[in-house]
């Protein structure tokens, strides 16, 4: 969804106002099923986008990594192109990965779960009462699309 976005307003002094620290998760298990590294990597880019449309600067990444069966070749490579894609998109900006979280093994009686590469991305909003939304306000709001969309929404909700 687009609200995937929490702001937690901070004060470091009774000098200064108030600043924010912002924390974004961004994944897409479906376009992470079709391309494991362009999935992850647009999950990157997806927490980025979150931290910047609040006016976030982000400092610092948490991968949350949940596969299927370690011991399938499709499954483990799905994994690791996964990690490469995320460990890709935060080197791009610069933001470190702090830590990180591995589920595997988790199926149902009907097959494994989507590859859901996911990453908290934590950001700091230097005057939270300049703080904007990402998320659309109601039905029927534009979206203005700068660039090639055939190049960005594959597997996306819009």
């Amino acid at each position: 969804s687009n609200t995937d976005l929490s702001i937690t307003r901070i004060r470091t002094d009774e000098t200064r106002p108030y600043r924010g620290v912002a924390v974004a998760i961004g994944t897409n298990p479906l376009g992470s099923s079709i391309d494991p590294y362009l999935g992850a990597a647009h999950g990157a880019a997806d927490s980025m986008r979150r931290l910047a449309a609040c006016g976030a600067f982000p400092i610092a990444a948490l991968q949350l990594l949940n596969f299927g069966n370690p011991e399938d070749f499709r499954q483990i490579s799905e994994f690791a192109e996964s990690v490469r894609g995320i460990s890709d998109g935060c080197r791009i900006w610069g933001v470190p990965i702090l830590s990180d979280t591995v589920s595997f093994y988790n199926s149902s009686p009907l097959g494994s779960a989507l590859p859901t590469p996911a990453l908290a991305m934590c950001g700091i909003l230097p005057r939270y009462e300049k703080r904007c939304s990402p998320a659309f306000r109601r039905k029927g709001d534009k979206i203005l699309w700068v660039g090639s969309p055939e190049l960005s929404v594959k597997a996306s909700e819009f």
